[in-house]
């Protein structure tokens, strides 16, 4: 009598893979570049800083604080907390993003024959854009992640929800702004509106903190400081 024991490998090949992910942020957190930037100018806000855009609100003149306000409060649970596990919460996050992206393309790719030499060559090229986003730390990965879910909302006519994550997404890091003529190209006028009404809403939720006056300021000072002074970036 012979035993034909049939083992799903799949389980074991995801639990590794989980186990792999949890140890490598260890590694990671070591040397973050751009979240320390984050942390510091969250711990500033929570010390009752308003000078955001100061070069001495977060970790100096180069690794200043430029985001717009609403940033820092999006992720206020994370100044609250010690450094090291604030960091491997962030580290975990952007994993997720980076799951995230891939499951949205899966499933933006499920009505075609799915190749896996495709998904191979992708899976190259980007892998090190990705090993890097997480050894810097850096918001960007958020903005495209949910550039990616706008468009997976909009292919699935789930219009309201593409408007949020789009509006995220442009408050978060601005980029994503360049996106918009597409949509303007498929005459998605109400989509636009909406996405312009998030954003502005979304920018004058700091004011319930800072007041309207120093939340338009800062606002200002944002613009003129990221947008406008190219030549401080280049230096």
């Amino acid at each position: 009598m012979t035993l034909d024991l049939k083992i799903n490998a799949r389980p074991w090949l995801i639990g590794a893979c989980l186990v792999a992910v949890a140890l490598s942020g260890f590694i990671f957190i070591r040397k973050l570049i751009d979240f320390p930037v984050y942390y510091a100018a969250g711990r500033s806000l929570l010390g009752g800083r308003a000078d955001l855009y100061a070069a001495d609100f977060a970790l100096g003149p180069v690794m200043d604080y430029r985001y717009p306000p609403v940033f820092l409060f999006f992720f206020t649970p994370l100044w609250l907390l010690p450094y090291k596990l604030a960091a491997y919460l962030w580290y975990l996050l952007a994993t997720l993003q980076i799951a995230g992206c891939v499951w949205i393309l899966r499933r933006l790719y499920r009505a075609q024959k799915s190749h896996g030499l495709i998904w191979l060559i992708t899976g190259l090229a980007t892998a090190q854009y990705f090993v890097m986003i997480l050894h810097y730390g850096n918001a960007h990965l958020l903005a495209i992640t949910l550039m990616f879910a706008a468009f997976y909302f909009v292919v699935e006519q789930k219009d309201h929800a593409a408007v949020v994550a789009m509006a995220f997404a442009i408050t978060i890091k601005l980029t994503p702004i360049l996106i918009l003529p597409y949509f303007a190209l498929k005459r998605k006028w109400r989509l636009l509106g909406f996405i312009a009404t998030w954003i502005v809403a979304l920018n004058l939720l700091p004011a319930i903190y800072f007041g309207w006056a120093v939340n338009a300021q800062l606002l200002g000072t944002w613009y003129k400081h990221v947008v406008v002074n190219q030549e401080f970036h280049e230096t």
